[in-house]
């Protein structure tokens, strides 16, 4: 069976389309330490990440990504460059 692919420029335009409270997707990421984890309904959080600066996280300066997880009310962040999958479709990293 064939995957569809999208490229990570319209996986963030398509982001950016359910950038409202509740708009949610689903993601399959890689962690630091080789393992896949897969949420089924998260979103971009509209929270700033706790610590002594509260920075909300940048794509452009650190690759990171703030998502909110809506099944365990919980914010976290993963490194853009480990999306594997995004709605289904695999996420092409080229450029």
């Amino acid at each position: 069976m064939l995957r569809r692919l999208i490229k990570r420029r319209a996986m963030f335009a398509d982001m950016h389309q359910k950038d409202v409270p509740g708009g949610s997707f689903s993601i399959v990421y890689r962690k630091l330490d080789g393992s896949l984890s897969r949420k089924k309904r998260v979103g971009k959080s509209f929270k700033k990440v706790p610590g002594q600066s509260g920075f909300r996280t940048n794509i452009g300066h650190n690759h990171l990504l703030l998502l909110h997880d809506f099944d365990t009310n919980e914010d976290f962040n993963i490194h853009i460059d480990l999306i594997v999958e995004y709605n289904g479709m695999t996420v092409d990293h080229r450029v």
